[in-house]
């Protein structure tokens, strides 16, 4: 991992200034080599442990973060030596190609490119957001950088808007961040300037064709497709950490090294010790399998870890008590074994799972014998179970006129979560905020048009750049195969029935896995419930100082007296339904106090 940083229309001598400063602000993603590039009125850097720079003298120069995974295909459509390395492919693609470079890129990157025939910027970020990047404009000049606290000013003001998204626990918005004067580039996106303005212009649309096949064609495509992406994961490493949870996904991520012998795997898993959150019993399942010892950790609980100190140092929202306070003593002892990169399955749920939506599907075709086995079929649903309530959402709503659904939403209108004052939401127009989606007209069908619309996710893109700030501290870069282009491009071509029959989900995945799979984790069907690491974390001491919620209750953003019944529901009656709002409420109340306290 690598950090970018970025000026454009600045006089030299202050454009490299402020790059500097950038990078001062990012010491541990910086760290190591740098590799700086002046090209009035343009400056840029890259710095790290293996900065990508290259230049075609004339045409145009590079810098950036770069890990490319389909980087023998785009050598060779480019006809260019064994020996170009990930830079030399990228810029000699955008030399051919110009803006349309990146749509044949697959990895994870943050790019910077001068164009000095054309005299502009182009800043492009991967196509799934893996790779951070933001920027913000003051008085016509432009700055990029790879981590928020880079860009973030005094005097910044926050973004109430996407503030209040996230204290409704559903970010939407992709291109916003806390800070109104900071935005960031979407995945997927570059971002163009030059004499004329700044532009975002998305590269990559994936195709709206459905495959069609038997369930063995499915499993075939899924299993190629999938061993690919996990073997650009361990490039550059014998020895790879991956992450064991018992589950479906990293197990599969597992499988595939394994079979394939790309590189030797370092285990690793947590170990809870509640019931719901114990997965020690399918981590088992898996070390036998595969004839392994895992490296098991049992962080803290007494209180759990947190994340709320943390805001003084990031300067962003905080991450969950289960993601990087989780994992830090996991990813701390899988780099005293020596592991440098840790393979995840982060990303299988989103793409594999199945869709709910698929209800409508089945009743767009009169699919009644689909729709009762998933009825009788329960808990083995998984993350897509049977209810009535889901069936009116999922299954039948989006079959309605969209002029019918328009005046039912008149007739009865959504209302904001209970603890955010109505005034507040009103004023920031919470619930078309809520309701906005990307255009998919045209979808092939409404499981299909559901993934789409999680590509264009803001709590998609929040949680992997939560992911990169948690690699950037632990020491340790997280690599995601689930998240490759070319396996979502084939969840998206791939048709729901394949994932969801005969009362199961993931039933392509389970079945392209196979053998790889132990078969106690094959047949699984439930996940790890972390609320109880939730409440264990509000438990500690430097939680509790917030949550009279002061800051939150002087704004006027939140319903008091509905905020302090989900801290008491919390924090003293340890209510599971209550505990991803309290750190909705609590985290947010942390943020502000840290960042605008004195304000």
């Amino acid at each position: 991992m690598n950090a970018v940083a970025a000026v454009f229309g600045a006089a030299p001598a202050h454009a490299r200034a402020a790059v500097e400063t950038m990078l001062a602000r990012m010491p541990a993603r910086a760290a190591g080599q740098t590799v700086m590039v002046d090209a009035p009125p343009a400056a840029f850097a890259a710095s790290g442990r293996a900065p990508a720079h290259a230049d075609i003298a004339g045409a145009a120069v590079l810098a950036g973060d770069i890990r490319l995974a389909n980087r023998r295909e785009v050598r060779a459509a480019l006809s260019m030596a064994p020996g170009a390395g990930d830079a030399a492919l990228v810029l000699e693609s955008y030399a051919r190609r110009g803006l349309d470079f990146a749509g044949a890129l697959a990895g994870d990157f943050a790019i910077v490119i001068f164009d000095r025939r054309e005299r502009r910027l182009v800043a492009a970020r991967d196509p799934l957001g893996i790779r951070p990047l933001y920027y913000r404009r003051d008085a016509g000049v432009l700055r990029v950088a790879s981590e928020l606290r880079a860009l973030v000013e005094p005097g910044d003001r926050p973004d109430e808007g996407y503030l209040a998204e996230a204290l409704a626990g559903d970010l939407v918005d992709t291109e916003g961040t806390a800070y109104a004067a900071v935005r960031r580039v979407p995945a997927a996106h570059l971002l163009v300037a030059a004499a004329g303005g700044v532009r975002l212009v998305r590269y990559w649309e994936p195709d709206i064709d459905v495959l069609h096949g038997s369930h063995a064609d499915h499993q075939e495509r899924l299993r190629d497709v999938f061993d690919e992406a996990v073997r650009a994961c361990c490039e550059g490493h014998d020895r790879i950490g991956v992450h064991v949870s018992g589950g479906l996904d990293s197990s599969s991520v597992l499988g595939s090294v394994m079979a394939n012998r790309v590189a030797v795997p370092v285990t690793g898993g947590n170990l809870l010790p509640w019931p719901e959150a114990d997965e020690r019993v399918w981590i088992d399942a898996v070390a036998a399998r595969w004839a392994l010892t895992p490296v098991l950790v049992e962080p803290s609980v007494d209180p759990a870890a947190h994340d709320l100190g943390g805001i003084a140092a990031h300067r962003d929202l905080p991450d969950m008590p289960t993601g990087a306070p989780l994992f830090a003593p996991l990813h701390a002892a899988l780099r005293e074994d020596g592991v440098g990169a840790v393979l995840t399955g982060f990303g299988g749920d989103q793409w594999w799972s199945g869709e709910s939506a698929h209800m409508a599907d089945l009743l767009r075709r009169a699919d009644v014998a689909g729709l009762l086995a998933w009825k009788r079929a329960g808990p083995s649903m998984g993350d897509a179970p049977w209810s009535w309530r889901s069936f009116v959402r999922d299954g039948v709503l989006p079959l309605l006129p969209s002029a019918v659904r328009r005046a039912a939403r008149r007739a009865r209108p959504a209302r904001p979560p209970a603890w955010i004052d109505r005034r507040f939401a009103a004023r920031v127009g919470l619930t078309d905020r809520l309701r906005r989606r990307p255009d998919t007209r045209g979808a092939p069908s409404e499981s299909w048009r559901r993934l789409r619309w999680r590509l264009d996710s803001g709590e998609e893109a929040l949680a992997k750049e939560r992911f990169d700030r948690m690699a950037v501290a632990h020491g340790v870069e997280l690599r995601h195969p689930m998240y490759d282009r070319r396996l979502v491009e084939l969840a998206l071509a791939t048709p729901d029935e394949a994932r969801i029959a005969g009362g199961r989900n993931r039933v392509v995945l389970r079945e392209a896995m196979g053998d790889r799979l132990a078969a106690a984790v094959r047949a699984r069907t439930g996940k790890a419930d972390l609320s109880a690491l939730l409440i264990a974390a509000s438990r500690a001491g430097d939680v509790q100082r917030h949550q009279s919620l002061p800051m939150l209750s002087s704004l006027g953003w939140i319903d008091r007296a509905a905020a302090q019944a989900i801290m008491r529901d919390a924090h003293e009656s340890g209510d599971h339904e209550a505990a991803a709002p309290f750190w909705y409420l609590v985290g947010l109340e942390a943020w502000l106090c840290e960042v605008f306290g004195a304000e």
